[in-house]
């Protein structure tokens, strides 16, 4: 071969391996399987757009779909469960799969099924969870939430997304029901699950926030919980994001939640905490008040 070809032969061999290294990267994987709450993101290409932006999305969504057990009819058609589908889908499953269920499940047996669900994900292979938890317009989806809660502790790989709370105060998003959404609605728990997703693929570690459970307060005598963080970057500082605290119990920015309850009462509350970079958690606990 000549100077002038071995030289071309060279320079061709150069730009190659220049072309492969400036290739973009694939989009993340991403699999919604979801139930009625999430058609909008099925049946409407906008919310679709919205979720699948940057990401290679694929949507598993059904009316009726619960977790495990058996679904609810529509239109004379059971839905598989997830706990059945997951099997069906092979590759096709991403490794981040966003959830949208629950709803369906009968509470009795929800914390079971949920379990089966997370379990049957994992054994797929899935390595990250991001569960929308239920809109708390029933009290059963309430005490469900607290199971989602619970399980993302058993379970690093499983992220809670708080619709809940980020959809509490839009009404005008859903239908008369509070639970089922509107076109806008669609496209907001689109974007929200988006943000989720996003954080999940590409935010630093997450901070893990610790107690998993407040411990009971009793009405008249004085309480005392050190709320702690960890995997961020200190200093912490703890709000409450919803609530609010009941009367006589206060929340200081260092985590220190304290005071004397002035009345028995059980409630749900979301106590957010930011670390040094701007990176946040927040954790829905029960904190329950008795007579003594």
């Amino acid at each position: 071969m000549s100077r002038l070809g071995a030289a071309l032969t060279a320079t061709v061999a150069v730009l190659c391996v220049a072309a492969r290294a400036a290739a973009p990267a694939a989009p993340p994987e991403v699999t919604l399987i979801g139930d009625s709450i999430a058609t909008p993101i099925l049946w409407y290409q906008r919310p679709r757009e919205i979720l699948g932006d940057g990401l290679d999305l694929r949507v598993e969504v059904a009316v009726c779909r619960a977790l495990a057990g058996q679904s609810c009819p529509d239109n004379g058609v059971r839905p598989p469960t997830l706990v059945r589908l997951v099997p069906t889908l092979g590759p096709d499953l991403g490794p981040t799969v966003v959830l949208v269920l629950g709803e369906n499940d009968p509470e009795a047996t929800f914390p079971e099924d949920v379990e089966a669900a997370i379990q049957t994900l994992l054994g797929a292979g899935v390595k990250r969870i991001l569960w929308s938890n239920l809109r708390a317009v029933r009290d059963q989806f309430g005490r469900m939430d607290s199971v989602l809660d619970a399980a993302a502790v058993r379970h690093p790989e499983v992220t809670i997304l708080d619709w809940n709370t980020y959809s509490g105060n839009h009404p005008e998003w859903f239908q008369s029901d509070g639970i089922h959404l509107t076109g806008a609605g669609g496209e907001r728990l689109a974007a929200f699950l988006h943000e989720g997703v996003i954080q999940a693929l590409f935010a630093p570690a997450p901070i893990v926030v610790a107690p998993a459970r407040l411990p009971i307060a009793y009405v008249g005598k004085p309480y005392t919980v050190k709320l702690t963080a960890s995997g961020g970057e200190a200093p912490y500082h703890w709000r409450v994001t919803s609530g609010p605290l009941p009367a006589g119990i206060h929340l200081v920015a260092g985590g220190l939640l304290h005071g004397r309850p002035r009345r028995a009462t059980r409630l749900r509350v979301a106590l957010q905490v930011i670390d040094a970079r701007g990176v946040t958690a927040t954790r829905r606990l029960e904190l329950a008040i008795d007579r003594g």
